[in-house]
């Protein structure tokens, strides 16, 4: 029981903050908008690991913020890595398999 709430305790102990709203999605992106202009900017992102290579490839206009719309990319990405990890994998018939 002791060795369980250590773990625990531990593995709290190196969680990044942000992992608690999730990268892309609404929650963290008011998170990292810390003056609420609607705009997270390069300051502002960071210490956010999610950004640390991709903010320039994730500012698609080059204005040198992120918009709503394009920190949600890191979002849906996630997402759709998610759901090909949840497919089952596709069986392949041995040669000269039954028809």
């Amino acid at each position: 029981m002791l060795r369980t709430v250590a773990l625990a305790a531990s593995l709290a102990a190196v969680t990044p903050a942000w992992a608690n709203a999730e990268a892309g999605s609404d929650a963290r992106f008011n998170e990292l908008d810390r003056n609420a202009d609607g705009f997270v900017s390069r300051d502002e992102g960071r210490d956010a690991e999610e950004l640390n290579t991709r903010f320039s490839e994730l500012d698609a206009n080059n204005d040198n913020k992120l918009s709503r719309d394009e920190y949600a990319v890191l979002g849906r990405e996630a997402a759709e890595k998610l759901a090909k990890e949840r497919q089952p994998a596709r069986r392949t018939s041995a040669a000269g398999g039954s028809k």
